[in-house]
């Protein structure tokens, strides 16, 4: 031991408190990465949808769920948050992605809180550099939109309840927290009632009333600020709403396709949030294989915590993949969605890493090696479309009859020359066959070196042994796993061309301009700008877009038609086009009508060209 002498001991390094040394480096890597994502991070629709309705609702321009405004897709606080933070620090981009990084990095402490809570201070370290590890995740929390704010929420809710002798203000907090977060997205409405049963089956029964009062006080009141009009949101979510005489209008941005396609692309969506997060999805699951037994758990309240966060995640993903993957509007949508939840995932890895069964039965093992196997299979086919032609093209020797000929051919060659195989198909299939041949090996591989060095310990199984092995080599990997590889990022500081831009529109708009908007970032530069006339229906894009024909009842409830679209184009004075939109508007802007204003093609630098152009008509 190192200690440091003057004239008596004074300084031991055994002193200095590694575990959260090793947390607070995670924690400024995950900072750095946030910072990063937030200046270089493209704005999607989402996020532009979510500041500029929520600006002006917060300006009192509009109000959630009013007849003839905007499509309110969400719960109002989804968007009310980001407005109420632009009236504080400054309309634009700047303010609310500055807020989205102070929620991603507080999320990121609440967790470690609750990790030490639940485990022990390395665990707890651990849990930080799972977080720090994963670019996708940090990317997804840097943008204005509703998964950092319930990341947030939910991440304090646990910090506050999940205990044990949490005190009745802090149950009292997190319930109330809860409601606030279903107050934000509808979609987890289902951690109440399970909140609820944890609190009573912790806590007992005076607690869980005092936490359902405040729960049920917050959710009255937040749904009597805007009664009735806030049932529509849950209206689509009934059944049988013919029969109940609810006319529901549907979206019409669902793109038809082929059920093999549709098949593959689940699939691949499914596969691909597997990917993206490794540890607490591949975790989660396998704890269920490898449930602790009874005697196993260090205490009763770690057996119900691990049952709440069971229960609550495969809630969650239940019914986040039947939102997205049964819709054919949104199948992608399931790697976003599974950042509302994916953290109590990871919480659940660690609460029962070290008590899992090590000796499973015959059947139990089975499951668990065939589940690596399909888990590399899976990987690999989220890779398709980044491997699949590098595959193809890997070299293999000729065969003919049985004997090897000279020269070499391609896996592409034999699979075309032997079963005419269309090379789409063929670079989207082969990398999940190549996957499960890389399991296979890799089981093969662990089981020698266990079957050598491990095999004597006859409370440890060989299942578990791989299962520990594959859990610390994807979170090794999750940095190659996880690269945000679909996301737009840009070589320039985005938040510094909007604000640029922004103030340029701000700039030529004349005051009272009735503004057309077409395409995914054409909102953002009006956040920059005053006295305005917009088409609110325009703000979802082809999100809100229906082929219904009743045009009163479209416009009432915040969708638009081809026929209402002809309209707007009439009526409009300004035009911001982004998304090459402009060329679904060809032969429109005739230069005797219409002067033409270009922003610079580099403004952002991002690998997906990304413009801006304002057309004006002319007096």
């Amino acid at each position: 031991m190192l200690e440091i002498h003057s004239g008596k001991r004074l300084f031991s390094f055994r002193q200095l408190p590694f575990p959260e040394i090793v947390a607070l480096l995670g924690l400024i890597l995950y900072a750095v990465q946030a910072v990063t994502f937030s200046r270089i991070r493209m704005p999607n629709l989402d996020e532009g949808s979510y500041l500029l309705k929520g600006l002006l609702f917060a300006r009192g321009v509009y109000v959630p769920f009013q007849p003839y405004g905007f499509w309110v897709n969400k719960m109002y606080l989804s968007f009310l948050i980001w407005g109420w933070v632009q009236q504080l620090f400054g309309a634009g981009l700047l303010a609310p992605r500055l807020f989205a990084l102070f929620l991603s990095v507080s999320s990121v402490i609440g967790t470690w809180i609750v990790a030490r809570r639940l485990s022990n201070r390395w665990l707890a370290a651990l849990t930080v550099w799972a977080l720090a590890l994963n670019p996708a995740l940090i990317s997804t929390y840097s943008l204005a939109n509703s998964q950092v704010l319930i990341i947030a929420m939910l991440v304090w809710m646990l910090v506050l309840v999940l205990g044990p002798n949490r005190p009745l203000w802090q149950l009292v907090l997190g319930a109330a927290l809860s409601s606030i977060m279903v107050l934000t997205r509808e979609n987890m409405v289902f951690v109440l009632p399970l909140l609820l049963a944890y609190i009573f089956w912790e806590y007992g029964k005076r607690q869980s009333l005092f936490a359902f009062a405040a729960m049920g006080l917050v959710l009255v009141i937040g749904h009597l600020i805007y009664w009735p009009n806030i049932m529509q949101l849950w209206l689509r979510w009934l059944p049988f709403k013919s029969f109940l005489g609810i006319q529901q209008i549907t979206s019409s941005s669902g793109a038809p396709a082929q059920p093999l396609g549709l098949l593959a692309t689940r699939l691949d969506s499914l596969a691909l949030a597997l990917r993206e997060n490794f540890v607490p999805f591949f975790g989660s699951f396998f704890v269920l294989l490898l449930w602790p037994r009874k005697a196993n758990w260090r205490s009763a309240f770690h057996f119900r915590a691990a049952v709440f966060l069971a229960v609550t995640f495969m809630i969650l993903l239940i019914s986040h993949a039947w939102a997205s993957l049964s819709d054919n509007s949104c199948i992608y949508c399931f790697t976003n969605y599974f950042a509302f939840w994916g953290i109590m995932g990871l919480l659940l890895v660690v609460i029962t890493l070290g008590t899992l069964n090590k000796t499973p039965s015959l059947f139990l093992k089975i499951v668990v090696l065939g589940g690596l196997v399909m888990v590399c299979s899976a990987i690999f086919y989220s890779l398709s479309e980044q491997i699949g032609g590098w595959l193809l093209n890997l070299p293999l020797p000729r065969i003919q009859t049985g004997h090897f000929l000279d020269g070499w051919t391609t896996i592409w060659h034999v699979l075309n020359n032997k079963y005419h195989l269309v090379y789409a198909i063929a670079r989207q299939y082969v990398p999940p066959v190549v996957g499960v041949l890389v399991g296979l090996v890799v089981v093969f591989v662990l089981y020698l070196v266990f079957r050598k060095y491990l095999s004597k310990n006859h409370n440890l199984s060989f299942a578990y042994f791989a299962v520990v092995v594959f859990l610390g080599v994807g979170l090794l990997l999750s940095p190659l796993m996880s690269w945000p590889i679909s996301d737009p990022l840009c070589g320039k500081d985005v938040v510094a061309s909007f604000q640029k831009i922004g103030n340029q529109v701000a700039a030529s708009i004349p005051a009272g301009s009735k503004v057309y908007l077409a395409g995914t970032i054409t909102a953002i530069p009006l956040l920059y700008a005053n006295n305005y006339v917009i088409f609110p229906p325009q703000v979802n894009g082809s999100y809100s877009h229906s082929s219904d024909t009743d045009t009163d009842q479209l416009l009432k409830t915040g969708y638009w038609n081809d026929a209402i679209d002809q309209t707007w184009r009439e009526s409009a004075d300004v035009f911001i086009l982004s998304d090459n939109r402009v060329n679904s508007l060809d032969g429109f802007f005739s230069p005797e009508k219409y002067d033409l204003q270009q922003f610079p093609p580099d403004n952002f630098s991002c690998p997906v060209p990304d413009y801006i152009d304002l057309y004006y008509k002319k007096p």
